[in-house]
């Protein structure tokens, strides 16, 4: 049984395709999680932060490293990393900016 050449470059481009979905799939699949685990963690760490950032203002707390939400924000995230489980800490490397930024914008806003 032979093939033609036609007939081999549409099966090679067929699953070449396949696989470019493939790949394409799991890409939006981490990033829906990441985005979904952030605004979770956003949710709860915005009242922490609130509460450390109204210490630190109230002079409750001395020594603080931060004076703004953001520094806030980040002091509870460092906090609570090691409570993480693998797959939290995993789908926020490189992303706790934007962690850090959701955390803020909560606290502005009073939650989400």
């Amino acid at each position: 049984m032979s093939f033609t050449k036609r007939e081999i470059v549409l099966a090679t481009t067929q699953h070449i395709l396949e696989i470019v979905i493939v790949v394409f799939a799991i890409a939006v699949i981490i990033f829906l999680a990441r985005l979904c685990v952030q605004r979770s963690l956003a949710r709860q760490y915005a009242p922490r932060a609130e509460e450390m950032l109204q210490a630190v203002k109230n002079h409750q707390i001395q020594d603080a490293s931060f004076s703004d939400s953001a520094g806030a924000a980040r002091a509870v995230i460092e906090e609570e990393r090691p409570k993480l489980g693998w797959l939290k800490r995993t789908l926020l490397w490189k992303s706790e900016n934007a962690l850090v930024r959701k955390v803020s914008k909560n606290m502005k806003s009073g939650g989400v």
